[in-house]
């Protein structure tokens, strides 16, 4: 190797050892700290949505399983809800493996919930052709009781409203029950609700008044 070959080996050394050099502008800083800074609050949003969505899937869960359970053991098993919740807690569960199989029909479900059970489940409670008289309505109760809230519509497969009803406990709201029914709504019925205790025998009832309006 001659001295030239040695000089250019040398020169080429000495560059790879040197630490690469970086020319930052003011404005490519602002940009470069303004993209590590939207990286970290995505990834922090990330994880807020993730740890949001785990969180509601559990307590859809134990609403899915504790709230038939109690329905069943309260009003329709009491005395053989030991042998027959085990056995309606597997089928329920059976189905939810199902429906998440693609094996159910949701469509088909709801429409069940429907026309057997009279139950129609919406998005959320707008959109109805005549919109406007449920939100009057549901500013009238408010005057009754501000913490009154419509809890059922009853409407045609045209999205027109025919009936509003919402649920009162009958203990102790007379005022607020007089108060709704003076606004037009009657009274379709009054159901037991058992009032849970340590003890079987010392178990109380209460009851639950369901009203309905006609739009």
């Amino acid at each position: 190797m001659n001295r030239a070959e040695r000089r250019r080996q040398k020169k080429q050394e000495e560059k790879a050892s040197k630490p690469p050099v970086y020319n930052y502008t003011p404005e490519s800083l602002r940009n470069q700290i303004k993209w590590e800074a939207n990286q970290e609050y995505m990834e922090k949003m990330k994880k807020v949505k993730e740890e949001a969505t785990a969180d509601a899937v559990n307590t859809a869960m134990v609403l899915l399983l504790t709230l038939p359970c109690a329905v069943l053991m309260e009003n329709f098993w009491q005395k053989s809800s030991s042998k027959n919740i085990p056995k309606f807690l597997d089928l329920v569960l059976s189905y939810y493996d199902r429906w998440q199989s693609g094996e159910l029909n949701m469509g088909k479900l709801k429409q069940d919930l429907w026309e057997i059970g009279g139950i129609r489940l919406e998005e959320d409670m707008k959109g109805y052709k005549n919109q406007d008289v449920i939100d009057r309505v549901s500013e009238e109760i408010k005057q009754v009781n501000e913490n009154l809230v419509l809890n059922r519509i009853t409407a045609g497969d045209d999205m027109v409203a025919i009936s509003v009803g919402l649920d009162v406990m009958e203990k102790g709201n007379k005022a607020i029950i007089d108060g709704l029914k003076a606004q037009g709504f009657r009274q379709l019925r009054r159901e037991k609700v058992t009032e849970r205790a340590v003890k079987q025998e010392y178990q109380g009832y209460k009851y639950r008044v369901i009203l309905e309006k006609d739009l």
